[in-house]
């Protein structure tokens, strides 16, 4: 809250005392409402993509609360700020209207969820980052189906399957039928795009303000956990928030179509589908800002930064650990439990070798 705010906030309610006497019952909020400075209403996202039967956070802001929220078109139904598609495919318009009368919408499309696997979600191409057809992805890290042999499972329930190369991971996906393989950087910088465009995401509830959430990040607990249900997003960290309480633990992201993946940050580091030998912009190992080291011809800076160039890492977006050049360079991505302020969606890896394995590094699979 900055300083002029609050003097603001101090004047209204000496104010408030003067004119009434007491306002020992009176919220900030409230005075801030009507002196009608709380902004513009704001309604997020304004259009989003949804599976059949599955739900959608709504945020809203701004204007003259109370909201009221409700479908104006189309079918499913609000409660809260949650909207919940109906079981077919169509589209939905829900609205929110303010106390003065001022109303916003947001234009859903219901999706068929056969388009994805179970325990996977869609998620819409984007041309700026390589992706070029909508795909799904695996909404949690990949676990061992029965034994860490053959193919992989998408599940909440489990450890990641992890102490795996590169090259067994991409084995593990195809293994699940023709369909599936590790996820790609284009794909991964395709989903990183899409949570940090999404104001649910951030702290301050507004995109590129504040920061990130990290995910499991602080080795506390020391070691890998199971996801959990969408409304539990710090399972197992001994924090608390929710799917509206920011917490830089919270272990999910909502991307921009409504859908909510599983430790995309933190928990466990993912293997994915990119080699890149030389021209990694590396002549020392250390972590740097993500949006610092200087693009080259084989590292674009559309593979690996974020969209607002001017965020670093204390906004949660993690950090590029810039190997030394050598025999290495198979690309990981995200950050482990331990990564702590390293860790974030655009953190990226080239350490590893072709027989690398490690305890906090799993993998995640795609299906197209």
């Amino acid at each position: 809250m900055s300083r002029k705010r609050n003097q603001i906030i101090s004047f209204l309610f000496m104010f408030c005392a003067a004119l009434l006497g007491s306002c020992q019952n009176t919220t900030t909020d409230e005075l801030l409402a009507a002196a009608n400075i709380r902004g513009p209403l704001r309604l997020s996202p304004q259009s989003a993509t949804v599976a059949e039967s599955q739900t959608l956070q709504l945020t809203v802001s701004g204007g003259n609360p109370p909201y009221t929220l409700k479908v104006f078109s189309g079918g499913g139904s609000v409660s809260g700020s949650t909207y919940t598609a109906p079981s077919a495919i169509g589209s939905a318009v829900v609205t929110v209207t303010d106390a003065a009368g001022t109303s916003l919408a947001s234009l859903i499309t219901i999706i068929s969820n056969a388009n994805c696997p179970t325990n996977f979600i869609p998620v819409p191409f984007n041309n700026a980052v390589g992706t070029t057809a909508n795909f799904c992805v695996a909404k949690y890290e990949m676990k061992c189906n029965g034994t860490c042999t053959g193919a992989p499972i998408s599940a909440a329930a489990g450890l990641p399957w992890v102490n795996i190369t590169q090259t067994a991971a991409k084995t593990a996906c195809a293994a699940m039928g023709g369909q599936y393989h590790l996820v790609t950087n284009a794909e991964w910088m395709t989903i990183a795009r899409s949570i940090e465009a999404t104001a649910t995401n951030w702290s301050t509830g507004t995109v590129s303000s504040g920061t990130l959430n990290r995910g499991h990040s602080d080795n506390v607990p020391p070691n890998t956990l199971a996801a959990s249900t969408d409304g539990d997003p710090c399972s197992g960290t001994g924090d608390t928030c929710s799917q509206t309480v920011h917490h830089t633990q919270r272990r999910t992201h909502v991307l921009a179509n409504g859908q909510t993946i599983w430790d995309f940050s933190g928990n466990a580091k993912e293997f994915i589908d990119w080699y890149l030998l030389t021209d990694r912009a590396g002549t020392i190992s250390t972590y740097v800002e993500v949006n610092s080291p200087a693009p080259t011809a084989s590292m674009p800076a559309n593979t690996f930064k974020s969209n607002d160039t001017g965020l670093l890492a204390v906004n949660g977006i993690g950090q590029y650990w810039r190997d030394v050049q050598g025999a290495n360079g198979y690309a990981m991505r995200g950050g482990h439990l331990s990564n702590d302020t390293n860790a974030g969606i655009y953190n990226l890896d080239f350490e590893p070798s072709s027989t690398y394995t490690n305890s906090s590094v799993g993998f995640r699979c795609a299906y197209q």
